[in-house]
């Protein structure tokens, strides 16, 4: 929910930390509040008794990532920690706390100050770079992003599909997805099989025509038939690639009839398909039959999880003739309608 009480936001807690840690930094942070802001303390406290219980935690976090989730708020708060819920306004500040707070504000306004005459002053010297030459820029220095996982941590709930673009994970179009799929590398299909991926011409059910497959060498299968299916069911005069996890392909067969069944069995078949928030880094293009109604939301015709790695994802694009292969991203700051995400600062795995 937009409004709810996000205890790793307010506290700046890394989320994939685990219970021991957040607790460990809670009780630093307890140490360093002022005895007298009781309030403040108590706050700290249920967060974490929260935080600190992987059970408590891992409802807490449920009701978090859930849109349609009832908003947390203080009472919520009282009742998942077993606390009472502070019964003054969210932060109440102590005459010498105040006091300190006054000069701050001061000494930053005198700060303000000397940079408006600093730019003033260098007015002609061109050497600033702006939002409009890095469209993802534009956060503060709060802002933080990091390499997500594509697996699931919660029933339903995993990273990828945190990526897709619906009323859900957009809150009915009003924001983007807090996830992206951030293409880094494009391999080209071989030409056989190209002309076979781009006959997809919409996303009513592209995975029984063209799906992806990893196997237990790591290598990836690109298809177009039912692949893993079984060989009296399956088309005939299908095609098969088989690329490296570097990119290089292996090789290309075609198969009919009963040999389909021969190729090498399969360490990953599931697939998902549809409109994501799909990105690509600087040299790689989406191709215009991918683009939906709103920037950034892109139609995918497969994405298959890496089994090997869970922050990589294969790819393949609507009216593409490459097969990608992305890293999924993830941050609360760049969920802005048409922004995009600037990963250069994100912090990895």
């Amino acid at each position: 929910m937009p409004d709810s009480i996000d205890l790793y936001l307010i506290h700046k807690l890394d989320r994939r930390q685990s219970p021991e840690s957040l607790a460990a930094q809670l009780t630093s942070e307890l140490a360093r509040t002022d005895p007298r802001d009781t309030v403040m303390r108590s706050r700290i406290e249920t967060a974490r008794v929260i935080l600190g219980d992987p059970q408590r935690r891992a409802r807490y976090d449920r009701q978090l990532d859930d849109p349609s989730a009832p908003e947390i708020t203080e009472q919520t708060l009282a009742q998942l920690s077993g606390r009472p819920a502070p019964t003054a306004p969210r932060r109440v500040l102590s005459k010498p706390v105040a006091a300190l707070v006054a000069i701050t504000v001061v000494v930053v306004v005198i700060a303000l100050v000397g940079i408006i005459v600093a730019l003033v002053n260098g007015g002609g010297d061109d050497k600033t770079t702006t939002n409009a030459a890095n469209p993802g820029a534009g956060q503060s220095s709060a802002f933080r992003c990091w390499v997500d996982e594509t697996s699931s941590r919660y029933k339903n709930i995993d990273g990828l599909r945190q990526a897709k673009w619906d009323e859900t994970w957009t809150r009915n179009g009003s924001r983007q997805p807090t996830r992206v799929v951030m293409l880094t590398e494009a391999y080209d299909l071989p030409p056989q099989l190209s002309s076979l991926v781009t006959q997809i011409t919409d996303l009513s059910d592209p995975i029984d025509a063209v799906r992806l497959t990893q196997y237990a060498d790591k290598n990836i299968g690109v298809g177009a038939g039912r692949l893993g299916a079984n060989a009296v069911n399956a088309p005939a005069n299908e095609t098969l690639t088989i690329f490296d996890p570097s990119g290089r392909v292996v090789s290309t067969t075609t198969y009919s009839g009963q040999s389909f069944g021969t190729q090498p069995a399969a360490e990953a078949t599931s697939n998902d398909y549809g409109y994501y928030r799909i990105e690509a880094k600087s040299g790689i293009d989406i191709p215009a039959a991918a683009h939906g109604t709103a920037k950034n939301a892109n139609a995918a015709i497969s994405i298959l999880r890496d089994q090997f790695d869970d922050t990589k994802l294969w790819v393949l694009l609507l009216g593409g003739t490459k097969l990608y292969h992305a890293t999924l991203y993830a941050s609360d700051d760049w969920i802005k309608l048409g922004q995009s995400a600037d990963v250069s600062r994100c912090e990895p795995k």
